[in-house]
């Protein structure tokens, strides 16, 4: 079960008698219920057993129960509509565009004043989102260069959108703003080829460590055409690859196909067999992808120099 099957029970107070809120807040104190927002509930059980990101969705769902005119969800609310990564906690808050300065935050609510062309707005199972190009413009323009750029790849990515040039439109053809010149950058270094958040952020480590820029999902072949393996970055000139190892790969049963031993026999053989057509190849993890002085050390060692210090 997920958020989008969930059952909600909205109720008015004032067309609710006594005895039927004593009978809902008892159910609160028993356990059986959580109270999402004023009037509206939901059975715990339930609820407690959704992952943090469906539980911040049930919130969506909620919020737009309680409003006369169908809000428009935003920012990292959109990115949990649309299915796409992004750093940090940020299911704190519901996030919402309005155009009405009295539609601004609460507890519980983060209201954007922006303005939003209905052209970027997309409904999803009766919920009005923005589009996923919209969604990772907002969060370039709100959020550090990482945050935007994790998002804008993931997009990418997944095809919710088609190109970085969607994305350059959709900036574009919005009123100035702060984070612009940010959201900017983002667009002009995101690339639908990283596959994890992992990637995106070592990727920006290596700009600023001033490397040369790697080729992305290198695949490593025999002479004849054979495939060996898929690297995540590939560095020409020196002939290195690297590869960002989270643990998912190795023990998330929807990545490993196995057990987690099998995976690691496969991961050596793929090594192995990968090391022996390169000149080097380095492996990373979160620790270090996004630390220049941790990073850089480790592709050192494999071959891959600094040309120029960028420290963006």
């Amino acid at each position: 079960m997920d958020a989008w099957d969930i059952e909600l029970v909205v109720v008015m107070q004032t067309v609710l008698g006594g005895g039927e809120l004593r009978s809902l807040s008892r159910d609160v104190e028993r356990g059986i219920r959580r109270r999402l927002l004023p009037g509206v509930y939901v059975d715990r059980a339930r609820f407690d057993a959704l992952p943090p990101r469906q539980q911040h969705l049930a919130r969506m769902l909620a919020f737009a129960a309680t409003c006369d005119e169908p809000p428009t969800f935003s920012h990292w609310s959109a990115a949990v509509a649309h299915d796409l990564p992004f750093l940090g906690d940020r299911l704190a808050a519901v996030h919402t565009i309005t155009q009405r300065r009295s539609g601004r935050s609460r507890v519980g609510l983060s209201a954007h004043l922006l303005a939003l062309p209905e052209a970027d707005v997309v409904e999803l199972h009766g919920l009005r989102v923005t589009a996923p190009a919209r969604t990772a413009v907002d969060i370039a323009c709100a959020a550090p260069f990482d945050d935007g750029l994790v998002v804008a790849d993931a997009a990418l990515h997944a095809g919710l959108v088609g190109s970085r040039s969607e994305l350059r439109e959709v900036l574009e053809a919005g009123v100035p703003r702060k984070g612009s010149v940010r959201a900017q950058e983002v667009i002009d270094f995101a690339d639908g080829d990283a596959e994890s958040p992992g990637e995106s952020i070592g990727r920006h480590t290596m700009l600023r460590l001033g490397v040369e820029r790697p080729v992305l999902q290198w695949e490593v072949r025999t002479i004849n055409g054979v495939l060996v393996a898929r690297l995540d970055f590939h560095f020409p000139s020196v002939n290195v690859g690297a590869e960002f190892d989270g643990r998912v790969k190795y023990f998330d049963p929807r990545f490993t196909g196995g057990a987690a031993n099998e995976v690691l026999y496969r991961e050596k053989r793929r090594e192995d067999e990968a090391r022996s057509r390169l000149a080097g190849l380095a492996r990373f993890g979160w620790r270090e992808a996004g630390s220049v002085q941790l990073l850089g050390p480790v592709l050192a060692r494999a071959g891959v120099r600094p040309r120029s210090f960028v420290l963006l």
